[in-house]
């Protein structure tokens, strides 16, 4: 697709975010319905009749297809329905949706900031280590389901891992600032006993 076309599809993305669109709680085949009645993305990505009907899940060769041909889609709200299906941008600002083998490597860079061995990781998603480095060598895919573990365990959006986006989620940022929040209560409540407590020690002295 060239440069003007994403730019064009961009701006229609842009315009029909105020659309209402299934979110979370809704099954994929209800996100894919909402897909195709604003974009061309069934005659672009063979998505099989179970997987549509809802009565199998997607692997994840399809979701980074639908990722790589539908430009500016939020993978987080493809695969979770949390967010706006897509990243609003400038026209001036043309995401390009990553190549799959990409995924393994961000993967990998995953595994380096953890500071964990393959070993260790793949203890983690119940996996051999021959089979983490595979992966990483992208000799070998991931599933839909290690995508999803990997989100859980490590706190880690599907936007960034099947296209690079942000680390962390609009959600996932809001639920940790709420829990930020609770505990800066939490830390005045025990600094007022503190303080009283202190208070009752003095006039005891006295």
């Amino acid at each position: 697709m060239s440069i003007i076309a994403q730019k064009l599809n961009m701006s229609k993305a842009t315009r029909i975010q105020k659309i209402s669109s299934p979110g979370v709680g809704s099954s994929f085949s209800q996100r894919i319905s909402h897909l195709a009645k604003i974009t061309d993305i069934l005659s672009k990505v063979n998505i099989p009749q179970e997987v549509l009907k809802g009565s199998k899940e997607p692997d994840l060769l399809i979701i980074a297809s639908i990722s790589q041909n539908v430009p500016h889609l939020r993978s987080e709200w493809l695969i979770s329905g949390s967010g706006v299906p897509f990243i609003e941008t400038s026209e001036d600002e043309v995401k390009i949706h990553s190549d799959y083998s990409d995924i393994n490597a961000r993967f990998k860079r995953l595994r380096i900031q953890n500071r964990l061995t393959q070993e260790e990781i793949g203890n983690v998603l119940g996996k051999s280590r021959t089979t983490i480095s595979s992966i990483e060598l992208s000799r070998q895919t991931i599933s839909f389901a290690d995508l999803r573990l990997i989100r859980r365990k490590f706190n880690v959006s599907y936007d960034h891992m099947i296209d690079g986006g942000e680390i962390f989620s609009p959600t996932d940022v809001k639920e940790l600032q709420e829990k930020i929040d609770d505990l800066k209560e939490q830390l005045d409540i025990y600094k007022d006993i503190i303080k009283f407590q202190k208070a009752e020690i003095a006039r005891l002295k006295n």
